[in-house]
């Protein structure tokens, strides 16, 4: 085999492998998110105090130092990352179907008194509010609705997971305060 052979298939090489990495190795595209719009703004990960209350429960918590503490009910013991996964989590939560107005039906997807409304407070900002509501058919993603807002959403289920284990760690529920010196029924 002559140089001049050697040569020609070193360029045939090179334009062949130029050819392949042009069609077939690009810069990979911005992470897809399928089209979807955000619940919350972003910003909502910057609170500095979050609410909850799931009927006749609620927590009050507040960011000092970068760290979750909580305020309400006094001596309650909930990690302060698992607060701090919620609020991501909401944050970062895709609106994965616009369900759109149900009027007065709100209680077929347990946005009524059963659901969990949850507010966000940054500093002077607005304060955000949402509803959280029943799992869909499936089971794979939870109804939302934004307090002020007709539409109902769906929306990922880890929102309903992180918020399931703050109100497990809250510990059991206080019943009413009894009167022991009284008789029952009086």
């Amino acid at each position: 085999m002559s140089w001049r052979q050697i040569g020609v298939l070193y360029v045939v090489a090179a334009l062949l492998g130029a050819w392949y990495l042009g069609r077939e190795w690009r810069v990979l595209p911005r992470e897809d998110t399928g089209g979807r719009t955000r619940l919350l703004s972003p910003d909502v990960a910057a609170a500095d105090e979050l609410r909850m209350v799931r009927q006749d429960r609620h927590l009050v918590a507040r960011r000092v130092d970068g760290r979750w503490i909580v305020h309400e009910p006094q001596g309650a013991e909930v990690p302060a990352d698992l607060l701090t996964a919620l609020v991501e989590a909401l944050a970062a939560a895709d609106v994965i179907q616009r369900v759109g107005d149900v009027g007065g039906e709100r209680n077929a997807f347990g946005l009524d008194e059963q659901a969990v409304t949850i507010e966000l407070l940054a500093g002077a900002r607005e304060p955000v509010a949402l509803r959280v509501g029943g799992i869909n058919p499936g089971g794979t993603a939870v109804y939302a609705q934004r307090v002020g807002s007709p539409d109902v959403v769906l929306i990922g289920r880890n929102v309903r997971y992180y918020e399931d284990l703050i109100f497990e760690a809250l510990g059991p529920r206080q019943g009413p305060v009894v009167d022991e010196a009284k008789p029952v029924g009086g």
